[in-house]
């Protein structure tokens, strides 16, 4: 294979990405914003895949990709909460 051809290749696979992440970006930001106005569902559903996780035996960092959405999650989780503390004592709109 050529150099060009290996060009081709690679921008028609960018294009795919492109696509892909443009037609799972509006049902990725509604089901956000039904978190957001839901966070009971949200928690109840977290908890119910815990349990059962927990009766399957499975430890959650052995689930692929859990361990990266962990880590990326802990980082969001923590600016949120200084975000919504930054809000709540400082009189603040500190909406995200």
């Amino acid at each position: 294979m050529s150099v060009f051809k290996n060009i081709a290749a690679v921008r028609l696979a960018q294009a795919e990405v492109r696509a892909s992440r443009e037609a799972v970006a509006a049902p990725a930001a509604a089901l956000y914003a039904k978190g957001y106005e839901h966070p009971l569902t949200v928690v109840s559903a977290a908890t119910g895949v815990g349990v059962v996780l927990g009766m399957l035996n499975i430890h959650p960092l052995r689930v692929p990709g859990l361990v990266s959405i962990l880590s990326g999650g802990a980082t969001e989780l923590a600016s949120r909460a200084v975000m919504l503390a930054a809000g709540n004592f400082m009189g603040g709109g500190a909406d995200p």
